[in-house]
């Protein structure tokens, strides 16, 4: 399985929009989890159209370039 990592973050008014590098695996969605440098988060958000965007809480800990691990909630 290949390393899934941050292209790309956004923050702003309290969350972060991180997009990665390969697709999301199928079945995880809104309420599932995500580790970011031995940091868990719920996945709040989660666009119908783009399989490799996401939205957490913000937090400056997250930056371009972590490895990001998907958990089903």
């Amino acid at each position: 399985m290949k390393e899934i990592r941050i292209t790309d973050k956004f923050s702003f008014a309290g969350m972060a929009i991180l997009i990665v590098s390969e697709d999301i695996p199928k079945g995880i969605w809104m309420g599932d989890k995500v580790k970011i440098a031995d940091e868990t988060f719920i996945i709040t958000g989660m666009p119908i159209s783009d399989n490799r965007t996401f939205v957490i809480e913000d937090t400056a800990k997250v930056r371009v370039n972590q490895v990001v691990e998907f958990y089903k909630g």
